[in-house]
This record gives C-alpha cells, sequence and structure tokens, in this order.
C-alpha cells in the first residue's frame, strides 16, 4: 500500500485493466460493481451452511442456553444486570430467545448475519480507503479487485470460525461491526463532498458506543479513528474542527465504558481478568509475545484450530521462552509505529492489529493467555496487509513482462490463485464447523488437539456423565485432567460427584 504519484499499466489479478485510477477518494466515487458484496455473501453463506444445526457448546451453556437473564426483553434489568459492560450483545441474545426460544438455528443465523455485514463493511471500507490518493493511482486503480479480494479471504477464513460458529462470541463479532461500521462511517462523513454528513456523523458516535457496550475489546476504536484521520484526512485542514469534533464524541464513549466497568465491580477479578495469581502485568506481556506470534501463524497457516489452546505463563528463567519472541514483535510494533510516523497508509492496519488485541495482549493479566476468537478483526487487518504484499508481487511481475500475453498469463495466474485460496479456505471453514456439531465432537476434538489441557478432559468427563449418564466412560476423563492439574478443582468436584453415584462414597 505505498503512496506513489507514478501511474503503472498493470492490470489487477481482480479487476480490468481499463479501470482508471481515481486521484481522490470520495463519496462520490464511480458505482462499485454489484458482484463483490454478492460474492462475499455468497462465500460467506456457503462456508458456514453446515453451522446451524451445531450445538450449544462451552459457555454457550452458562451464557445462552438455560440463562434465565435473556427469557424476557422487557424490562430490560435483567439481561443489562446480568453483564453491564456486555448488555448490547446479551439484548440480541434475549430478542433470539423472544423469538424462538432456545432453537439453536436461529441464533446461528443471526451469528452468520453479523459475520456478513462485517464483510460487507470490510469491503466498503477497504475499497474507499485503496481508492484514496495517499495510497496513490496503481491502488487506485485496482480499489474495488484489492477491496473484495480482501473481504473473500476474510469472510472464508476458517480463524472466523471461533467468533461466528460458537454463539457465545457472538460478542466478539458483534462488537467487531460496530467498530468496522464506525471507521466506515467516518470515512463517509469526512470525505470531501459527503451527501448528508451528519447521518453519517451519527452513525460514527452511535457505534463507538454500541461497541464500548459489547465487548471490551472494542476500546482502541477511538484511536482507530484517531489514526485514520491522521493518515487519510489530514490533508483537509477546512475540515479538521469538524472532524475534532466528531472524534471527541467517539472518544466520549470511553467514559460510558468506565461507568460500565465500574459498575461491574468485582466481577472480573472472579472471572480471572486483570487479577490473576502468579501472574504480573510485565509476565503475562512477556507471555503474549508468543500468544500473539501463534496468531500470525495461524492466519496464514490456520491448522490445529482449537477451542482452548493450552499456553502456560513463560518463566524468567527460561529466557528462550520469551526473548526471541518479544523481540519479534517489538520489532513489528516499532514497524507500525515507523510507518504512523511516516504517514504511511499501510500503517493503519498494522496499528490497528495491536490496537484491538490491546485489551488481551498487552499488560492486563488475563487467566486464559490465548483464545482464537480475540483475533475476529484483527484477522482482517493482516489479510488487508498480505493482500497489499500479493498486489505488489503481481505488479512487480507485469512490470517484468514484454507484451501484452505475458501480462494477461501473470493476470490469470493470480486469478486462480485468489479464487484457489479463497475455496481452500472456505473448505477449511466447512471442515472446522463440524467439529461444533455436538458438544462431544467438540470435546473430543479438544482433548485431541490440547492433550495438555485439564479443561479438555474435565468438559468431556462432565458431558459423558451429567448428559449421557456413563460414569465409567466419564472417569478416566476426569482422572487424565487431574494428571494434567492434580488442583484442578472443577475436576475434583466432579469425580466426587461422579463416584457418589456410583456409591463409592469411600473414593468420592
Amino acid at each position: 500500500m505505498k503512496s506513489q504519484r507514478g501511474s503503472s499499466s498493470a492490470a489487477s489479478p481482480i479487476t480490468p485493466a481499463s479501470v482508471a485510477p481515481a486521484p481522490v477518494e470520495t463519496s462520490r466515487q464511480a458505482t462499485s460493481p454489484w458482484w463483490p458484496p454478492a460474492a462475499v455473501v455468497l462465500v460467506g453463506a456457503l462456508s458456514y451452511a453446515d453451522s446451524f444445526d451445531n450445538a450449544f457448546v462451552f459457555d454457550d451453556m452458562q451464557y445462552v442456553d438455560g440463562n434465565p437473564a435473556i427469557r424476557r426483553l422487557w424490562p430490560p434489568a435483567d439481561w443489562i444486570a446480568f453483564c453491564p459492560t456486555r448488555f448490547v450483545g446479551y439484548f440480541t441474545f434475549a430478542v433470539n430467545y423472544a423469538l424462538h426460544g432456545y432453537d439453536v438455528r436461529g441464533y446461528h443465523v443471526v451469528n452468520l448475519a453479523i459475520h456478513l455485514a462485517t464483510a460487507l463493511f470490510t469491503y466498503g471500507l477497504a475499497r474507499r480507503t485503496f481508492a484514496h490518493a495517499a495510497c496513490g493511482p496503481r491502488y487506485a486503480a485496482h480499489a474495488v479487485g484489492l477491496a473484495a479480494t480482501t473481504a473473500l479471504v476474510w469472510v472464508a477464513h476458517p480463524l472466523c470460525t471461533q467468533a461466528v460458529t460458537y454463539i457465545y462470541q457472538r460478542l466478539e463479532s458483534l462488537a467487531a461491526l460496530f467498530c468496522i461500521a464506525a471507521i466506515y462511517a467516518f470515512a463517509r462523513a469526512t470525505s470531501a463532498d459527503v451527501r448528508r454528513p451528519t447521518w453519517w456523523k451519527i452513525v460514527v458516535v452511535a457505534c463507538c458506543f454500541l461497541a464500548m457496550a459489547t465487548k471490551e475489546s472494542a476500546a482502541g476504536l477511538p484511536l482507530m479513528l484517531l489514526l485514520y484521520d491522521r493518515l487519510f484526512r489530514a490533508d483537509d485542514p477546512a475540515g479538521a474542527p469538524a472532524r475534532k469534533r466528531l472524534l471527541l464524541a467517539a472518544f466520549a464513549s470511553w467514559g460510558m465504558m468506565l461507568g460500565l466497568m465500574l459498575a461491574t465491580g468485582s466481577a472480573y477479578a472472579k472471572a480471572g481478568i486483570g487479577s490473576v495469581e502468579g501472574i504480573g502485568p510485565v509476565r503475562y506481556a512477556l507471555s503474549q509475545s508468543g500468544v500473539i506470534l501463534h496468531y500470525l501463524r495461524l492466519c496464514f497457516w490456520p491448522a490445529g484450530l482449537c477451542l482452548d489452546h493450552v499456553r502456560r505463563p513463560i518463566e524468567f528463567d527460561r529466557p528462550l521462552e520469551y526473548v526471541p519472541q518479544t523481540i519479534a514483535v517489538l520489532a513489528l510494533l516499532g514497524l507500525a509505529a515507523y510507518g504512523l510516523i511516516r504517514r504511511r497508509p499501510w500503517s493503519f492496519p498494522a496499528c490497528t492489529f495491536f490496537l484491538i488485541l490491546g485489551p488481551t495482549s498487552s499488560v492486563i493479566p488475563i487467566a486464559d493467555l490465548i483464545f482464537e476468537n480475540r483475533m475476529y478483526l484483527p484477522l482482517a487487518a493482516v489479510v488487508v496487509l498480505a493482500v497489499c504484499g500479493a498486489f505488489e508481487a503481481y505488479d512487480h511481475l507485469v512490470r517484468r513482462m514484454v507484451g501484452e500475453a505475458g501480462r494477461r498469463r501473470v493476470l490469470r495466474t493470480f486469478r486462480i490463485a485468489a479464487a484457489v485460496v479463497v475455496a481452500g479456505l472456505s473448505i477449511a471453514t466447512l471442515l472446522r464447523n463440524t467439529a461444533y456439531s455436538t458438544q462431544e465432537t467438540m470435546f473430543r476434538d479438544l482433548v485431541d488437539k490440547a492433550p495438555a489441557s485439564p479443561r479438555g478432559y474435565f468438559l468431556l468427563g462432565r458431558h459423558l456423565f451429567d448428559d449421557r449418564r456413563q460414569v465409567d466412560e466419564a472417569r478416566p476423563w476426569l482422572r487424565r485432567s487431574l494428571e494434567q492439574d492434580p488442583t484442578f478443582v472443577p475436576s475434583l468436584s466432579k469425580l466426587a460427584e461422579l463416584e457418589i453415584a456410583a456409591r463409592r462414597f469411600d473414593v468420592a
């Protein structure tokens, strides 16, 4: 995503070479073709076509299925008081329950709708940003193709499954939707010749407040808007006062989030957030360096996706566990900061990646060091950078080709490669969704992929005992859980309950 003044005759891997570069991004760009949004919806729907009958799993059982707080829409005291910092998400669960009770298909339909809407906003934001003068005429000429590729890769990527197929993680995808919608609306509201800017400004502020009341991972949204303003709007000094007022309104949403967090009281500590025994801020931050690199690996090679990855905090006396990883992450962070200082357009997705991960991958200790759903929106930033890298490689090859036949050959190769990547990711998503089909398939998948996780064995043993009353089959799984962690209280408690049911009171 280089800012260049020189024009290139290179054709896009998606769009024809006849598309003329736009000198500036405006709200009156040439109408985008119909096929990119349609393709995004089609690919997204096909990728999750096998997920609608998948069962409630893991946290779904506590926070959705059987949760009395979502059983009525009015008065709203129940679902607001249940989790004040995330009441918008619980409101959507209450709507689901009001419409169809605990029929799991309705919850999956809403989750997929949120995912598709987020992908469409991602396409719209990417298209407008690539068309901006800061990205140069080469990117402006191919804005539609690059944006479509970004949205298609992201919507089909299996790393998104934990935030889409896992019903409770709707909170993550819904917060991401509000974030992307807010940035898109900001881009529209601050365009040079925007129509009805007031409406777009209202959308910006509303999405900021809704995001803050959906999940704490949206805390970096006002900073993302500030970055977008610096990188893509700073050349318009006349509109600076209006943009400043809009940004101040966006930052005001922090006040609401802080108030909701204070209203939650000690719930964070009980949930293992902010205060974790044996894990201070420094130890947690050093541990997260390896987690971030693991996230990046999953972006480019999403093998071994797992409901509950096992990640132990680092030990200070084992520097090889964290020194190389920390250096690598600091280098990436420094590169993003350098791009921001130099006002390089690519620094926006690079900085956004760290801002979104900030609440879970910085210095605030969380008992669970890693969860895939945290990469839902950061994945979009990684995909943008990867697509830009592929475009630079494509453009370099085209420049070396002599003759129209050679250029068409490169164009055809890149189109086929893009289609193969999207198709492969979509198939991988379909396969990953099968792990969510029942609680038992999910928990067996968990113990296969994370054999060091005491929680996986506990979940499988508990399911076999509570739901299927298979005492003899459940017992070895609970014992294997205790082999991984002899102090894992849930397994101790459930094993005692199981032995009582088997009338082995001395063992219990």
